[in-house]
């Protein structure tokens, strides 16, 4: 994994959200795994507010994440959002 700045995670969010790309998101707070998010696609980014918001395949499954302040980290198939020590976003590429 590589350490990117906001601008390249944002740019990578995009990508995704114009591409449509399906994503597998976990959510982990104070260290515990508290949500999957399975095959869900970006359908909002908004780099000047630090959001970041996803939809999934059934009605109404919106989803905003806050992500100001965050340290990002990339491969080519998966972006970690690390909120704080113990609390993570990880946005897996499906394939």
């Amino acid at each position: 994994m590589n350490m990117i700045s906001s601008s390249e995670a944002f740019s990578q969010f995009s990508t995704w959200k114009n591409s449509k790309r399906r994503l597998d998101v976990t959510v982990i707070v104070s260290g515990k795994t508290v949500d999957r998010l399975p095959n869900v696609r970006v359908y909002e980014v908004d780099e000047s507010a630090s959001v970041v918001g996803l939809v999934g395949s059934t009605p109404h499954s919106f989803k905003d994440f806050d992500v100001v302040d965050s340290i990002f980290s990339s491969d080519s198939s998966r972006m970690i959002v690390m909120r704080k020590d113990s609390d993570w976003l990880v946005f897996e590429e499906l394939a």
